[in-house]
């Protein structure tokens, strides 16, 4: 699986860095240094695929970082017609639950087979994430480990702090894209990814695993 995944890996990141350039004016790449952590890799293997390690989609990631939602439109169809794309997910419109952060999210097929997962970020939400949001997050996650560690439910006491943390992470995401002058009411969705033909051609060669996110009308 990692043999693969540093195969994609480099692929994908001249994959991103083409559509950068095809995106035009703030996009820029951010690709993590090395593959997934192997530990973190178990976990989610665990915790989110069952135990079924085809499943794990992030092993080998790598993003596009864009200021305005005009270029996130363009990114997402650079992205889009480099090819491979096996499943897009709108998280604009429909955030991450709980935290509000908003992105869309891919899952992408490399040469060898291996799936990578890409994401198209709005620089504001995620220099926020990178500064706040992460702590926010790992509080958060680190109630829900805690809770399927011990075999219970969350406390009155715990649900009330794990509820004040989401509060902390949709104001501070809501701040960030008000600070950068982003009206979510001007992103058009839901966005294109297939249509006829293709949407079958793309539902076949997917992995089971995997579901097709899209506008096919």
């Amino acid at each position: 699986l990692y043999q693969d995944a540093e195969v994609a890996q480099a692929e994908l990141k001249k994959r991103l860095f083409n559509v950068a350039v095809d995106t035009g004016g703030s996009a820029s790449v951010d690709i993590p240094e090395g593959l997934k952590d192997r530990q973190k890799a178990q976990t989610n293997i665990d915790k989110r695929c069952q135990g079924d390690a085809s499943q794990l989609t992030d092993i080998s990631r790598g993003s596009i970082v864009v200021d305005t939602l005009d270029e996130m439109k363009k990114a997402h169809q650079a992205l889009v017609a480099s090819g491979g794309v096996l499943s897009f997910e709108d998280r604009v419109s429909n955030p991450q639950s709980g935290s509000g952060y908003r992105d869309l999210q891919y899952c992408v097929e490399a040469s060898n087979g291996h799936v990578s997962e890409v994401q198209i970020h709005l620089r504001a939400l995620w220099e926020a994430k990178q500064d706040k949001g992460h702590e926010i997050y790992s509080e958060i996650s680190g109630m829900y480990d805690t809770d399927k560690a011990e075999g219970r439910d969350l406390t009155g006491p715990e649900k009330s702090a794990r509820n004040k943390l989401f509060k902390q992470s949709k104001k501070l995401y809501k701040g960030a894209l008000a600070e950068a002058g982003i009206d979510l009411n001007d992103w058009d969705a839901p966005l294109p990814l297939f249509t006829g033909a293709e949407a079958n051609a793309a539902a076949e060669a997917a992995p089971a695993a995997l579901t097709l996110v899209a506008n096919n009308g």
